[in-house]
Parts: structure tokens; C-alpha cells; sequence
């Protein structure tokens, strides 16, 4: 089924001109969809939201790194989250500065879909048998809940509330040694039961040596020249 509309979570920083071309792209298509931009302690987006119809927050910048703290973990969650609480769509698109838009989306098959990636992370770590040890229907397809993915924002909320009130930073970063915004997102969810699968509207140009002819309307990290083109 076609997501004739969807909302979209755009984290930022400051590159004005691949925002412009990654909204310009994705309101081709998505012309009346709900877009929180959110700048991150970076530059002033506040004109460019005007112009693309996008709800705009200035937030403190946290500079999201590999094994970062959980301060800043924590903060960029309750950015996730506020964002799937006030969308008024059931379906939410993960917008980054390498995600190209070029057609509408399906209906994912899982609660939660993207890039796959990640595999030799959940089979040597604990959290994988972690994860299993409460649901071992699960199959492990890897994390990819960044740029490019794509989930239910109902679900993220119970399952980020979940994660807040029960689960311990610290035994996540230990049982998986990296502390990055993909892969606890990913996590949230599998912990709370829900299967993470590839998306199947999605391209991945480092994987998908096919991606400028495949019709996927979703491409992750395409070169520049191609995001900036018309």
C-alpha cells in the first residue's frame, strides 16, 4: 500500500545547501507531510522551515558521536520522542543531509525498517542474546535506524517510554560497545518485541550497485552531485 502522506524527522546541523536539496527532493513528493526540522546548535534554518512547510526546533547542540554519553543519547531520544508524540501521521522517515527522496513510500512491513547493517554487531555482542532471552522469535537482520529509515511513530513511543523507565544506559553501551542513535534505536524496539527489517523502498549506495536504476524511492548516501542535482 502507497503512504500517500508521512512525517519526517530531520536532525541537522549546518549544511544549508544539502537540507534545501533533501527537502526541495522529499516535498516533491510529500508536498503537505509534517517535517520537524531540527537544527543542532548549528545553523539558523529558522527561513528555510518557512519556505518547506517544516515544524522548526533550535536545539542545543549535542554532536551525536560513536560512544557517546548518555546524556546526549538521552537528549537526542527525547528529540525522537517529542517528535513522534506531536506527528500527526502514523508513519515517520528518518531525513538526513545523504538521504535522497525520489517517489512515494510503501507501508513497511515491520515496525521499524532501514538500512541493514550491523549483523557482526548483534551476533559478538551480548546484547544480542539480550535481546533474545526475551524474544526469540526475532531474527537478526542487523541495525539501520538511521538516515533512510523508517517506523511507526505509535510504536516508537511505547517503545522509547519503555527503554526510559526500564532499561540501564550503561548494560546497553557495555553489551553492545557503541553507543550511537542507529543502533539504539534499533534496539528499542527489537528489546520491546518488534522486528527490525530492511526497507524495501530503500537503496543503498554502498550495497545496492543498482540504486540509480532500481526505482527504490528512498536513496541513502548517493553522491553529492546527485542529492544537488535537479
Amino acid at each position: 500500500m502507497i503512504l500517500e502522506t508521512l512525517g519526517a524527522f530531520y536532525h541537522c546541523y549546518r549544511d544549508p545547501e544539502a537540507t534545501r536539496h533533501v527537502l526541495r527532493h522529499f516535498r516533491r513528493h510529500y508536498p503537505v507531510a509534517t517535517v520537524h526540522l531540527i537544527s543542532d546548535g548549528g545553523a539558523d534554518f529558522t527561513e528555510m522551515a518557512a519556505e518547506f512547510g517544516c515544524v522548526y526546533f533550535h536545539e542545543r547542540n549535542i554532536g551525536l558521536q560513536i560512544r557517546t554519553g548518555k546524556e546526549t543519547m538521552h537528549e537526542w531520544i527525547r528529540r525522537v520522542l517529542r517528535v513522534c508524540e506531536q506527528c500527526p501521521e502514523d508513519w515517520i522517515l528518518t531525513l538526513e543531509d545523504d538521504v535522497l527522496v525520489r517517489g512515494k513510500l510503501h507501508v513497511p512491513q515491520y515496525q521499524i525498517a532501514g538500512p541493514r547493517q550491523g549483523w557482526q554487531l548483534y551476533n559478538g555482542r551480548p546484547i544480542w542474546p539480550y535481546i533474545q532471552s526475551r524474544h526469540p522469535e526475532l531474527v537478526n537482520n542487523g541495525y539501520g535506524g538511521g538516515g533512510g529509515s523508517m517506523f511507526n511513530r505509535r510504536t516508537a513511543v511505547a517503545c522509547i517510554r519503555h527503554y526510559l523507565d526500564n532499561e540501564d544506559f550503561d548494560e546497553w553501551r557495555r553489551m553492545t560497545g557503541y553507543v550511537a542513535s542507529d543502533i539504539w534505536l534499533t534496539t528499542m524496539f527489537m528489546v520491546c518485541g518488534y522486528q527490525f527489517g530492511p526497507g524495501e523502498d530503500l537503496a543503498e549506495c554502498i550495497r545496492d550497485l543498482d540504486w540509480r536504476t532500481s526505482g527504490r524511492a528512498v536513496v541513502h548516501q548517493p553522491p553529492r552531485e546527485v542529492l544537488t542535482g535537479e
